[in-house]
């Protein structure tokens, strides 16, 4: 092990993050990101490199649509978001919802 940290032989756990809603521990990229860009927008960051303050939300209908999502975000990127953010942000996350009305979940059929 060399002065300038492990050797680059070691291999790194993925990186970890937390549902605001659920709590539930996913990888970076099974969470959805919700980010608080450097201009003050409020915005969900389909890439996870937006630069900003962010939080992050699973994808199961529960948590998308939970009574204290926007206040939980609120609280988790620092700011008061308005009506009209508000609306805006519920309507990109409604994107993320499966559709009902779309095909059987794979295996759910017995």
């Amino acid at each position: 092990m060399s002065a300038d940290g492990p050797g680059p032989d070691v291999m790194r756990a993925p990186p970890q993050r937390r549902c605001v809603v659920c709590q539930q521990t996913a990888g970076k990229r099974g969470l959805n990101r919700v980010v608080r860009s450097t201009e003050g927008r409020v915005l969900l960051d389909r890439t996870g490199k937006a630069a900003g303050r962010g939080a992050y939300v699973c994808g199961k209908p529960a948590c998308l649509g939970a009574a204290g999502l926007t206040q939980r975000l609120t609280h988790s990127l620092r700011l008061r978001m308005g009506d009209i953010e508000l609306r805006a942000l519920a309507t990109e996350l409604n994107t993320l919802m499966p559709d009902p009305s779309g095909p059987a979940m794979a295996g759910s059929g017995r």
